[in-house]
C-alpha cells in the first residue's frame, strides 16, 4: 500500500529552492539561514561557555580562611562545624545537613599567600620526626593553581626520608610559582623542576614535566624504591606507612593500568617501532628482540607507581623524549595516559618489572580512583569532564578504598573531604583509628595478567 507522504514533512523539500514560487523560496532562505545561525551560536556557545566555572554550581558555601590552614599537624584539621566522624559513617541524614550547613570551600588568591619558611615548618610540625619508612618513594607532581591543597597533600604524606618534586605550568601565576618555590627553599628533601613546561587538560607536556621530575629525583637521592606521579587534585588515601607496604607487595613491579589506545589518541600510520623512533641509544647493548621491538600503543591514567629499577634502566638505556614527542600531537586527546601504557605494554622491550605477555588485569592497577559518570549518578551530584567530583558523600568509600590516590577532587567545590580525608590519615598514623582494610588485597598483585 502506497501512502504519500505531504513534501511538507520532507526535510530535502526545503533545500530543493527551485520547486518553490519566489515568494515560497525566499521564506524558506530564512528559515534555512536562521536554523543555521542557531546552530552556529549554540556550538560556539557549547564550545567556550565554562561549564566548569565553580561560580556555576548552586550549592551552600562555607569558605575557609587563611588561618584555618597554618595551624600544626595535630590540630588543623579541626575546623568549626566539620564533624568528620559522623560524616565517616556515611548517614544520609548527617551528609544532607552537612549540605545545608554549606560545603567547605577553599579558594584563596595567588596574592594572598602566606608562606614564611616558620609557616611551612609549623605545617610540618612532627612529621619530620616520623619512624623510619622500610621502603621510601618519591612523588613528582604537574601543578598549576592552588597552593593551600598542595600544601596539605604534601603535610598529609610527608616524611624526611621520601623526596618531593614539583613541575609547575609555565602559565601559573608568579605568586603561584614563587609559593612552590618556597617550598624548596624550606623544605631539603623538595624540588622543583627548572623547566616548565605549558600544561593543558588534553595532556599534552605533562610527561614532559613528570620525566624531568623524576630524573631530578634520581639524582638527588639514592633511597627511594618507587616513584608516584600525581596531578594537580589528586587526594592521597593512604598513609606513609600503607605506602610502604604496598611497596613491599609490588615487589618490583609496577601499577600502570592498561587498555588499547583509540585510534583517535595517537598517528596509527606512523611506524611504531623501537628502530623509528630511536628509542634506544645504544643497540650494541640490547638484544636483537629488544631492538626489533614493535610498540603496542596503549592508554591507561597518567597516574602511575614505578618501581626505582625501571626508571633507571629507561633513564640509562632509552630516549624517552623521543617517545613522548611523537605522542606530542596538537590535536589529540590524553596525550599524556599513552607513555608508560605502550612501553609495559610491549613485551619486546623486556623492561624490568614488566609481566610477560605485555599486560595485565584491570584490577591490579592500585594507583588511582575515579568514577566516570555524568552528574546524574554521581553522589555529589556534580561531575566535570565527565568524572564525578568527589564531596563529603564519598568519604566512607574512600576510607575502604585500596587505590593510593583519587581524582576529582576540586578545593573550590568541596574542601570538607580533604580535612576529614586528612584527619582520618593522620589519626591512622598515629594509631588514634584503625588503618586500612586489610593489605592482603595487595598480596600477589605483582602477578598482573591478561
Amino acid at each position: 500500500m502506497f501512502i504519500n507522504i505531504p513534501k511538507w514533512t520532507r526535510l530535502p523539500y526545503y533545500f530543493k529552492l527551485s520547486q518553490h514560487s519566489p515568494a515560497k523560496s525566499y521564506l524558506n532562505k530564512r528559515y534555512i539561514i536562521i536554523i543555521l545561525s542557531v546552530l552556529l551560536i549554540f556550538f560556539f556557545a557549547t564550545c567556550y561557555y565554562d561549564w566548569d566555572d565553580p561560580e556555576t554550581w548552586a550549592f551552600n558555601r562555607r569558605y575557609l580562611r587563611t588561618d584555618m590552614l597554618l595551624k600544626d599537624d595535630s590540630s588543623r584539621k579541626k575546623v568549626e562545624g566539620l564533624e568528620c566522624s559522623r560524616y565517616l559513617l556515611g548517614n544520609e541524614t548527617d551528609l544532607h545537613e552537612y549540605r545545608n550547613l554549606g560545603r567547605f570551600v577553599l579558594d584563596i588568591k595567588d596574592s594572598e599567600i602566606k608562606n614564611s619558611c616558620s609557616d611551612i615548618n609549623r605545617i610540618l610540625g612532627n612529621k619530620r620526626r616520623n619512624s623510619r619508612l622500610t621502603n621510601p618513594y618519591a612523588v613528582s607532581r604537574v601543578v598549576y593553581e592552588n597552593y593551600y591543597w598542595l600544601l596539605d597533600q604534601l603535610e598529609q604524606n610527608y616524611s624526611p626520608q621520601n623526596i618531593y618534586c614539583f613541575s609547575v605550568d609555565s602559565k601559573s601565576s608568579a605568586d603561584f610559582y614563587g609559593a612552590v618555590k618556597q617550598l624548596e627553599k624550606c623544605i631539603p628533601n623538595v624540588f622543583v623542576s627548572s623547566i616548565r613546561y605549558s600544561y593543558d587538560s588534553n595532556g599534552h607536556y605533562i610527561n614532559f614535566g613528570h620525566w624531568d621530575c623524576t630524573r631530578t629525583m634520581l639524582r638527588f637521592s639514592s633511597n627511594w624504591k618507587y616513584v608516584l606521579w600525581l596531578q594537580n587534585y589528586d587526594v592521597f588515601l593512604k598513609t606513609n606507612e600503607e605506602i610502604s607496604q604496598i611497596i613491599r607487595f609490588l615487589n618490583g613491579s609496577q601499577s600502570v593500568g592498561y587498555k588499547q589506545a583509540h585510534l583517535k589518541r595517537y598517528n596509527f600510520l606512523k611506524g611504531w617501532t623501537a628502530r623509528s623512533l630511536k628509542l634506544w641509544k645504544n643497540e650494541s647493548s640490547i638484544s636483537q628482540r629488544q631492538a626489533n621491538a614493535v610498540l603496542k600503543i596503549s592508554q591507561m591514567y597518567n597516574e602511575v607507581f614505578l618501581s626505582r629499577q625501571l626508571i633507571e634502566y629507561v633513564n640509562s638505556n632509552m630516549n624517552l623524549m623521543n617517545l613522548m614527542e611523537a605522542f606530542e600531537q596538537p590535536l589529540r586527546f590524553a596525550t599524556d595516559e599513552l607513555l608508560w601504557a605502550t612501553l609495559l605494554a610491549s613485551p619486546d622491550l623486556e623492561l624490568p618489572g614488566q609481566v610477560e605477555g605485555g599486560c595485565r588485569r584491570q584490577d591490579t592497577y592500585i594507583t588511582r580512583y575515579n568514577e566516570w559518570e555524568d552528574y546524574v549518578k554521581c553522589k555529589s551530584a556534580y561531575s566535570r569532564h565527565g568524572t564525578c567530583l568527589f564531596g563529603m558523600e564519598y568519604l566512607k568509600l574512600f576510607s575502604d578504598l585500596h587505590q593510593i590516590v583519587a581524582n576529582k577532587i576540586m578545593p573550590r567545590f568541596d574542601y570538607g573531604i580533604v580535612l576529614c580525608m586528612g584527619e582520618l590519615i593522620h589519626n591512622r598514623t598515629y594509631g588514634i583509628a584503625d588503618s586500612s582494610p586489610s593489605m592482603n588485597i595487595y598480596s600477589g598483585i605483582s602477578q598482573g595478567y591478561c
